[in-house]
């Protein structure tokens, strides 16, 4: 083992000597430094890559967080405005108060009947005292309040129609209809 041992420092003693040996650890350092390089490059453009997608998820988060803060913004208004809408009720028409004079009360019933001035008329009646409230009070002195809280869908249609037909222009409607198969239907 000792011949071995000798022979090969005779061999580095000789490859340093060459010169040859100061080129092949110069040839290993470059290798390694170039090798450590690429493997370092390869992570940072991953990095990048992985940065710049999470550039592009936040654009988008923030093009959503202006979105829904507009749809906060429009929320608060109608919050607002129902809000007013009381106020804005009772200063139409109070509660309790007589109508203005060329204003009548027609109610719309859930049952889809009607009720002028606190009295029950059909449909026929109906139109005709359309036509005289019209004849009695030209526009713009006339008003007609319209009741229609829990009242079909389609009757409530066809008495707008008939005031659309007697010309009557200034209208206002209070309450929500309801669909015509029953509530929470639409058929």
């Amino acid at each position: 083992m000792n011949d071995d041992a000798a022979l090969l420092r005779g061999y580095v003693v000789r490859l340093v000597n060459s010169g040859a040996a100061l080129g092949t650890v110069a040839a290993l350092v470059i290798g390694g430094l170039l090798l450590w390089g690429y493997r370092t490059n390869t992570r940072l453009e991953a990095e990048i890559t992985r940065v710049r997608g999470d550039g592009l998820v936040m654009a988008g988060l923030q093009r959503d967080n202006r979105r829904l803060a507009r749809l906060v913004a429009e929320a608060d208004e109608l919050r607002r405005e129902v809000a007013e809408l009381p106020a804005l009720r009772a200063a139409v028409l109070p509660s309790g108060a007589p109508l203005p004079v060329g204003s009548v009360a027609l109610t719309i019933a859930r049952e889809g009947t009607f009720t002028w001035e606190r009295e029950d008329i059909d449909p026929a009646e109906l139109i005709q005292r359309l036509r005289d409230f019209r004849a009695r009070y030209p526009a713009p002195e006339s008003s007609l309040f319209v009741q229609a809280s829990g009242a079909p869908v389609s009757a409530v249609l066809y008495v707008l129609d008939e005031i659309r037909k007697a010309q009557i222009r200034q209208v206002h409607v209070d309450g929500e209809p309801a669909p015509d198969g029953g509530p929470g239907t639409w058929f």
